[in-house]
């Protein structure tokens, strides 16, 4: 049995909802949120399920037979173990990994911790999402502030940009409860992002292709608009879970600066 986080599309055209997957030798067994913040769970046979490997999208696919419903999940890892479990079913029963009792056992135990797993993974991104917005503005910035320390180390600051792009914000006159630090990292890469607590990067290859002011307000404003909807501190406590509450409820800095490094690239998209 393997857990996957994916995204579910219960028709075609539907909007996607984020999901969880468990995949066994028998069921896929599909944990999301309905619309109204319910949880939802589906279990799919695995002879009604079709399963592919989209090279475009780079992601497996697993379609409903009966209602066409689909899940993806962003890697190739689900599709090879989908491949792996069918193979399974092929094999005499002497050969397979489980036979006899110990497939018996092996099924009870599964079915027994099925109903606390969805329960962990269907409640954890949510109690992620709730602790996302009451979380302090000191909290936010103590975590973008160990972002910004763990990539220190793979980048060089353009201070006399950094200088320019503040004043420029400053000048903006944004209204706000953070305290707006803006800097300028020496990058042909045509980026910026947002961290929590009020800290954006912005790339110098970005600023190379712009041509007017107005579009650096533009950047700068849609980045803005990252931190105060607390877009990428959301986005930490989904993809941390347990592990960023456990560092934060018992002080472990160590443990908490091994995660945020393990962040750096995630929020780089934001």
């Amino acid at each position: 049995m393997k857990t996957f986080s994916g995204q579910f599309y219960p028709t075609y055209f539907a909007f996607p909802r984020e999901a969880t997957l468990l995949l066994s030798d028998q069921l896929l067994s599909i944990g999301y949120h309905d619309e109204a913040g319910n949880p939802v769970r589906l279990d799919w046979k695995l002879s009604e399920v079709q399963g592919d490997f989209l090279m475009g999208e780079q992601c497996s696919r697993f379609i409903h037979s009966s209602s066409q419903a689909e899940c993806r999940v962003k890697n190739q890892e689900a599709f090879e173990y989908w491949e792996e479990i069918k193979k399974e079913h092929t094999l005499p029963w002497y050969r397979k990994k489980r036979t006899g009792n110990l497939r018996r056992t092996v099924g009870l135990l599964l079915a027994m911790l099925l109903a606390g797993s969805l329960f962990y993974f269907l409640m954890m991104p949510w109690l992620a999402e709730q602790m996302a917005k009451v979380v302090s503005i000191k909290t936010e910035r103590q975590l973008g502030d160990g972002v910004f320390e763990a990539m220190q180390s793979t980048q060089q600051e353009d201070t006399a940009a950094t200088r320019i792009v503040n004043e420029f914000f400053s000048a903006l006159q944004v209204e706000t409860d953070y305290s707006i630090r803006i800097t300028v990292v020496k990058d042909e890469e045509v980026n910026a992002f947002a961290l929590p607590g009020g800290r954006i990067v912005v790339y110098t290859g970005i600023l190379e292709s712009m041509e007017s002011y107005p579009e650096l307000a533009a950047l700068l404003s849609h980045e803005y608009s990252h931190v105060e909807k607390r877009h990428a501190t959301r986005s930490m406590f989904r993809s941390m879970g347990s592990e960023l509450f456990v560092s934060l409820l018992f002080g472990k800095s160590s443990a908490l600066a091994s995660l945020l490094v393990g962040q750096v690239n995630q929020l780089r998209t934001l």
